[in-house]
């Protein structure tokens, strides 16, 4: 069973770093904790779509943890003032 109280972010550190097991256990973690907001999302097209819409959705969601780049995240000094 998966556990619920792993973060987004250990999800996607996991995900990135690609081990065969723990990757596929975050992927399909991760797609059940965005899974309301997408069900929300679809709601706002048209009934037949929805079932592809849904799907492109949860493959938007693991590429965007494949790619997402921990090095351009700003900091705190980026936002303060220096003068």
């Amino acid at each position: 069973m998966m556990s619920d109280s792993k973060s987004i972010t250990n999800m996607v550190e996991n995900i990135q770093k690609y081990e065969p097991e723990q990757s596929a256990s975050d992927m399909a973690l991760m797609i059940q904790r965005f899974e309301p907001k997408i069900k929300k999302a679809i709601l706002q097209t048209n009934p037949e779509e929805r079932a592809d819409l849904e799907q492109e959705l949860k493959i938007k969601v693991i590429i965007l943890a494949l790619q997402y780049k921990w090095a351009e995240i700003p900091d705190i000094s980026n936002y303060l003032r220096t003068d």
